[in-house]
């Protein structure tokens, strides 16, 4: 419930020995937690980890701002999972991936090790609440109504750590719905009267009908923040950067059909994904200057021009699903990806970001063939390499454009 901006802010008056019960309009509660392993009675469902196949790009054209964006891009076996399914009796949802039951925090790997801790305390985190420490004892600061309730639901929760962000829902959200209906084939599962999320998004709520989950209620953090249920089912460790796992990928030719695509003939239609629409919204957020120049060079080469903000779901699912070639500007569009063939190739044009490996992984996972090609970013200025607008050399965006078409 809380922006990752007002998070920070909350955090440093709760590090400063605060506790208070109101914030910049909010009520807000901190209460001592644990964190720890669910119980086996908890689980309701496992899926064993397994080495899976992480194949690198075939090229990269370009040379990046800060070569750190390329560490850990394969190839190499990637050890995944084990993924389990969980059901908390009495438990709080709190954050954009957390949950509250018994004093202990699961968010959503519960296991008290250094890294979940540094990611959980990092200070531009997306969680959705504070977590701090003092004298050896955490201590959880989230939002909530003033006089939380008891509430006579039984609900699943699929979290996410961007709300509203059509790419983390591909990345994260997307993954455990296809999960959840295939241990709910596999298994059974109990029954339940409401999903939660982070955000009450159109795409997840299209997607739910396509994947194939019973239709129920959706509700928000913001509407049940700091309220009981009388259980919650969630996924813990379900997701290793980006990479699907075969179990959910194998669960994308339903979804795929449902949504009305037809299997592509060769060779396929040659697709460029633009960002054209965010120009407006975001001008000054990682804006390719030159978009213009390189949308023409793609469309001269016959590429149809793809603006996926503008399309439902299920429209950019059929795209997608027909494509034999895949270009454009890193973000989230690109990632629909995951709906293609596994031989279209994909041309990913990157300024700089911590999600070229994510990118990578899930290319990778679907079995695509893909590139990189990276921009100039702008020197000028002190923001962030991430957020800086940049520019894509025509000499090379036409040699990335030459291996998409070979």
């Amino acid at each position: 419930m809380l922006y990752h901006d007002l998070a920070n802010r909350l955090r440093t008056r709760v590090a400063a020995g605060e506790m208070p019960s109101s914030f910049e309009g909010y009520f807000v509660r901190t209460v001592a937690c644990r964190m720890e392993t669910a119980a086996d009675e908890a689980i309701l469902w496992q899926m064993p980890g397994n080495p899976e196949p992480f194949h690198g790009p075939e090229k990269i054209f370009g040379e990046p701002a800060d070569r750190t964006c390329l560490a850990g891009i394969g190839p190499f076996d990637l050890a995944t999972g084990p993924t389990t399914l969980l059901r908390l009796e009495g438990a709080e949802i709190i954050g954009n991936n957390a949950v509250l039951c018994d004093g202990a925090l699961y968010s959503p790997a519960p296991a008290a090790n250094g890294d979940v801790l540094k990611r959980l305390r990092w200070e531009n985190n997306y969680q959705g609440f504070v977590l701090t420490e003092r004298e050896g004892t955490h201590f959880c600061t989230y939002a909530c109504r003033e006089a939380p309730r008891a509430l006579s639901h039984h609900a699943v929760f699929f979290h996410n750590l961007e709300r509203g962000n059509y790419g983390s829902f591909l990345l994260r959200q997307l993954p455990q719905m296809l999960l959840f209906r295939a241990a709910a084939a596999a298994a059974g599962l109990p029954a339940f009267d409401c999903y939660v999320v982070p955000e009450r998004t159109p795409w997840f709520r299209e997607a739910l009908a396509l994947v194939g989950l019973p239709e129920r209620p959706v509700l928000s953090l913001e509407d049940v923040s700091g309220d009981r249920f009388v259980s919650v089912m969630l996924f813990g460790n379900c997701e290793a950067e980006g990479f699907l796992p075969a179990v959910a990928t194998a669960e994308l030719p339903r979804l795929i059909e449902r949504c009305g695509a037809n299997p592509r003939g060769r060779p396929g239609t040659d697709i460029y994904v633009s960002r054209r629409l965010l120009d407006i919204r975001r001008p000054n957020y990682r804006r390719l200057r030159n978009y213009d120049d390189v949308e023409t060079l793609f469309a001269a080469a016959g590429f149809e021009i793809v603006t996926p903000e503008a399309l439902s779901f299920a429209e950019q699912v059929r795209v997608f699903a027909a494509a034999g070639r895949i270009a454009g500007p890193s973000g989230s569009g690109m990632l629909n990806a995951v709906f293609a063939p596994a031989d279209a190739r994909v041309l990913d044009m990157e300024s700089f970001s911590n999600n070229v490996r994510q990118h990578a992984k899930l290319y990778s996972s679907t079995r695509k063939p893909y590139a990189f090609a990276f921009g100039d970013v702008d020197a000028a200025g002190d923001r962030p390499l991430l957020t800086r607008n940049w520019t894509m050399p025509l000499p090379a965006a036409k040699e990335a454009l030459a291996w998409l078409k070979a």
